[in-house]
Order: C-alpha cells, then structure tokens, then sequence
C-alpha cells in the first residue's frame, strides 16, 4: 500500500463554541480546542509557518479517520457563517417578472440559517432580509455550492412560491483561497 493511503484527511475549517474558525485564527496543534463540522472529532491545527512550507495552513483530524466530508461540510459552513455575519453581499445581475437589477450591493439587514420555509418543504442554507438600491428583500435565499448545485425539484419548488435565490458556487476554490480569511469572505460576499 503507497503513503498516499494513510495519509490523514485535511479540513480547511474547524468548530469552536458551535462556529467554524480559520485555522489563522487559532492556537497551534490540539490546543486549537476544534473539531471537524462534520464528525465531531477532535483537530490538529497545522498552521505554523516555516521556511519551504508548501501546504497551505489546515486542520487535520487528530486520530485516523474515514470522515467522508469534512472539507465539503467545512467549506458550507464557513460559507453560511461569513453570510450571517456580512453587512451586505453582492447580488449577481438578475431579473424577476418586468424588473431587472444589475449587480449591486444588498444591505444585508438580518440572516437567518437554515431557517424552514413552506411549511417546511425547503430550507435554504441561509434567509436574507436587506435592501438593494429601491428593492427590499424580505425574504433572500441562499444557497452555497460547494460540490452540488441546487437541485432542480428545489429550485422549482422555491420559484413555484416566489422566493427569490441566489446561489453561491465556491465548487472552483482553489485550497489557498479556502485558507486566506480575506480571499474566502472576498469570494463568499
């Protein structure tokens, strides 16, 4: 068997008191106090800088782990997190029955996660209520596409009671983007 195969797998973001953090914003090593946001188990923070380094700063599982979807569930969640903590996000061009906006800022006025919506039939990752130039939002959803698009049944279902979405695709990210604090919120907002 190659090295390759016992190679831990690497998260790009970890838990602490129920949020997800940058690995830059952390102590080093278990004393990050993280955990993966997909299985619950304890990080390594591996984020000291050293000459030659060539990885970007990471999380890594402490123990070996088969944790399908640590990096696709980290992603989704920071993602969500910048969103609900943003001031504004920048909206795509996009046109809804005789009105059309080109890309613009929306204020963000309040967000909400994973809020259930249609009595329950849908619940998109983050609800935005903002303004854009004279249009307020009452209702924004948000979906982030990290490695699977909206499907379509719930992207008829959203359209079909008339809530405007919007969906992120972070599915190009390259890891050193994902790691860079600034870069990540740049591509979320």
């Amino acid at each position: 068997m190659s090295k390759r195969a016992f190679r831990k797998l690497t998260v790009p973001f970890g838990m602490r008191d129920g949020r997800p953090v940058f690995v830059s914003d952390v102590a080093l090593g278990l004393g990050c106090g993280c955990t993966c946001p997909e299985c619950g188990e304890p990080l390594i923070a591996r984020n000291r800088d050293f000459p030659g380094r060539r990885r970007v700063r990471h999380f890594q599982h402490a123990r070996a782990s088969s944790c399908p979807g640590g990096v696709e569930t980290a992603i989704h969640r920071m993602a969500k997190e910048v969103l609900a903590t943003s001031v504004a996000v920048l909206l795509p061009r996009w046109a809804s029955g005789d009105v059309a906006i080109e890309p613009e800022s929306l204020a963000i006025v309040s967000a909400r996660l994973e809020a259930p919506l249609i009595d329950g039939a849908a619940r998109p990752d983050v609800l935005l209520r903002g303004m854009a130039e004279e249009i307020e939002f009452d209702v924004l959803c948000v979906e982030v596409r990290v490695h699977h698009a909206v499907d379509a049944a719930k992207r008829d279902l959203l359209a079909t009671n008339g809530l405007d979405t919007i969906e992120i695709d972070l599915s190009r990210l390259t890891d050193k983007a994902v790691a860079d604090p600034a870069a990540f919120r740049y591509e979320v907002l």
